[in-house]
């Protein structure tokens, strides 16, 4: 009978179908997020700053205050919910029913990526930071660090259509800027551990001038090695805002530019009793899950635009 087509389709089967397009899925996001495993409704970080200053020990030791940035970030619910047609069920003859179910798999994978494109477009705006600055200003200062400058923008023709050599200029302003950020007590080179490696996020119409220019002669021999290091970049296409930016992290330290808080992983529920499908007509399944993206350490990433 048709309805055995639908009792089939199991919570387990199901869950499996996600996870696996879940672990085949790009998952940019993961490169550039510090995975936090959340226990409460939101999570309170303290974020230190004023960072002490190493000195010789002569006679005594000299206690330095740490000054505290402390921020909270609440988790978000998220759920997906769908009926399979008990209709659609009786007359599947070719599989297509648990086909269509995996497709909806492969679509809830890249629903994370979106979120993170999505954070990252609004980083020129969003104050939603720990110090309550834009995330991506050209104004920022902590402590002494002087102005943080992690934007940029530069006019071509036309905007969507850099050149390679345009690409190799962003890079080169874009690292030689990070090099150059200070921590709180003014010493540079703060992100000197996190420059050993470098992931880029681009829009899909830069994928093939940045094959070109990260493969090209001028950073695949050189010697010095930040130019080395930029071997990483993902398209992004939900990266959509007008400005056609592309994102480069710092990625090889702890503190990371961007936070994944998970308060409860994905949750797949199926009711596919002959009674339940007969009361909603339908096999339905139901997605949960609880987490959260958030702006991390602004120092570690920096937004180039093309205008």
């Amino acid at each position: 009978m048709a309805t055995t087509i639908l009792a089939n389709i199991t919570a387990r089967g199901t869950r499996a179908d996600f996870v696996d397009a879940i672990g085949t899925a790009p998952n940019v996001w993961m490169k550039h997020c510090k995975q936090v495993e959340s226990d409460a409704p939101d999570e309170r970080y303290t974020w230190l700053g004023m960072l002490p200053i190493p000195r010789r020990f002569i006679s005594e030791r000299n206690i330095q205050g740490v000054r505290d940035f402390t921020f909270t970030v609440e988790n978000f619910e998220y759920e997906m919910s769908f009926i399979v047609d008990q209709k659609t069920g009786e007359d599947d003859r070719h599989g297509t029913v648990q086909a269509r179910i995996k497709e909806i798999a492969e679509v809830y994978a890249t629903f994370k990526d979106s979120l993170f494109a999505s954070l990252l477009i609004a980083g020129e705006s969003s104050t939603d930071t720990y110090d309550g600055t834009a995330f991506h200003s050209a104004s920022r200062t902590i402590g002494q660090s002087g102005t943080i400058d992690n934007t940029e923008e530069a006019t071509i023709t036309p905007d969507n259509s850099p050149s390679v050599a345009e690409i190799k200029a962003a890079l080169k302003h874009i690292i030689e800027s990070m090099w150059r950020y200070a921590d709180d007590q003014g010493r540079v080179a703060y992100n000197a551990a996190a420059m050993t490696r470098l992931a880029c996020a681009i829009p899909p119409e830069h994928h093939q001038v940045f094959t070109e220019a990260i493969n090209s002669s001028l950073i695949s021999n050189s010697d010095n090695p930040w130019m080395k290091g930029i071997t990483e970049f993902d398209v992004l296409p939900y990266l959509t805002d007008a400005d056609n930016a592309f994102y480069l992290s710092a990625i090889g330290a702890e503190r990371m530019p961007f936070l994944h808080q998970q308060r409860v992983p994905l949750q797949v529920e199926v009711f596919n009793s002959p009674h339940e499908i007969a009361e909603e007509r339908g096999l339905k399944i139901l997605t949960r899950e609880r987490f959260r993206f958030a702006y991390g350490e602004p120092r570690r990433n920096f937004r180039y635009d093309f205008v």
